[in-house]
């Protein structure tokens, strides 16, 4: 079994090349888009593929490694790049770099989740909040589902001291705005033209939203509940709270490199390592 394991997992070279050609399209390794600068057609079509690819139906133990090496590697640049652009002027750029982000595996992406919760992150969520309601251009696959998921994971893992209330990642006006939004799409008719997944997604960030205005008014902090509901999906996470090949939950170490998975022994390391480790491990900046 462990070899079948690892003849899916791409090899180190191949993920890194990956990442850097996805940051290439989306211009991430030079300063951001210039001012009123778009991306052309040809772009537009290679990002488009792009983001096809990124819910490609081949097994996470292949495709997780390729998008974990593009947020280890990238995430700093797309979001300085976020906060660059112009969703009046460069709508179709700004919203490419939005979708991508919220295609990410982050249940999965231990580097997504790690960004979220830096400062280098930090009012992201209240600038992508007031962009969606806002408006920005869809690009299939992704869709008002994909970015509710954003939402969610952002509410969950984001430092919520960043907002201006410190109680969630994003602003008090831009979460309201939000929620106002998001009330307003599932009673539109397009609601329904959504798969069953976006549907479930949207209804999710929905329950959130409403669970938040609910236990402030009734004097819960909202970063209590947010702390509590982390602290539940860090549970389902192996190497979160548990040696992440054998669930044991005692005598912890991090992985020296990356430091973003736990083990309990050298053996459970060794054999994580691999099992797929080996092209999922970075050192960051963040």
């Amino acid at each position: 079994m462990a070899s079948q394991s690892r003849q899916k997992v791409p090899p180190r070279a191949e993920v890194e090349r990956f990442a850097e050609d996805m940051a290439k399209e989306l211009h991430l390794l030079e300063n951001p888009l210039p001012k009123d600068t778009y991306f052309s057609d040809e772009e537009m079509k290679a990002n488009q593929s792009r983001l096809n690819a990124m819910v490609h139906p081949l097994p996470p133990s292949f495709t997780d490694p390729l998008y974990i090496a593009f947020s280890a590697k990238y995430l700093p640049a797309l979001a300085t790049s976020l906060r660059a652009l112009s969703l009046d002027t460069q709508r179709n750029a700004f919203s490419t770099l939005v979708q991508v982000l919220s295609l990410l595996p982050v249940e999965r992406d231990p580097y997504t989740r790690r960004f979220f919760a830096s400062q280098q992150f930090a009012g992201m969520p209240t600038l992508l909040a007031r962009a969606f309601v806002r408006g920005i251009a869809w690009l299939q696959p992704s869709g008002p589902g994909a970015l509710a998921d954003l939402f969610f994971y952002m509410l969950i893992w984001c430092d919520p001291s960043t907002g201006d209330d410190a109680e969630t990642c994003i602003d008090k006006d831009a979460r309201v705005a939000l929620a106002r939004n998001i009330a307003e799409l599932q009673e539109s008719p397009s609601f329904a033209r959504l798969d069953d997944k976006q549907r479930a997604q949207v209804a999710r960030l929905a329950k959130v939203l409403t669970t938040l205005k609910h236990v402030d008014g009734g004097g819960v902090p909202p970063s209590y509940w947010l702390k509590a509901q982390r602290d539940l999906h860090e549970a389902d996470i192996p190497g979160v709270e548990a040696c992440a090949v054998c669930l044991e939950d005692e005598e912890l170490f991090f992985c020296f490199k990356c430091k973003t998975v736990k083990y309990c022994s050298k053996e459970c390391q060794l054999k994580a390592w691999k099992e797929g480790h080996k092209v999922r491990c970075y050192e960051t900046t963040y």
